[in-house]
């Protein structure tokens, strides 16, 4: 669950990324398959930015997830990671949601995206997503 100042931030960071891609609100809504106002909402912090939009801002736009959520590393990646595994990405936030969800347990926003993160990486170089990585690393960072 994120919080209104961290809706705010990562509006913020959305805005910084349209305006650095010199695309109007309009423009950069389309590109993400939002509606305007959906896209003005989450550019103003209220309304919570989904996983599917990470999801879109990663695979079209390059966007570092962590960036996004915490303001932290470099707003694109350049990682050495193979290409981005959609499919990978989203099992570990419904993985993470889930989990959090079933114990009741609320991360702020930056370890979250920490979390992301890591087990991205992991999953990408071991090939395979661990269910007991993913609820160990909730209990140590929740």
């Amino acid at each position: 669950m994120s919080t209104t100042f961290d809706n705010i931030s990562i509006g913020g960071r959305l805005k910084q990324l349209r305006q650095e891609k010199s695309l109007s609100q309009s423009s950069f809504s389309s590109l993400l398959g939002v509606s305007l106002q959906a896209y003005q909402n989450y550019e103003r912090g209220d309304r919570p930015i989904t996983k599917d939009l990470i999801v879109v801002l990663m695979t079209e736009f390059g966007v570092e997830p962590s960036w996004l959520l915490s303001g932290e590393q470099a707003l694109e990646s350049h990682s050495s990671l193979p290409e981005l595994n959609e499919e990978l990405l989203q099992q570990i936030i419904e993985g993470i949601e889930s989990l959090l969800s079933k114990k009741r347990k609320v991360l702020p926003i930056d370890k979250k995206a920490k979390i992301i993160v890591m087990l991205y990486k992991t999953a990408s170089i071991q090939q395979n997503l661990d269910p007991e990585t993913i609820r160990q690393l909730i209990e140590i960072a929740a």
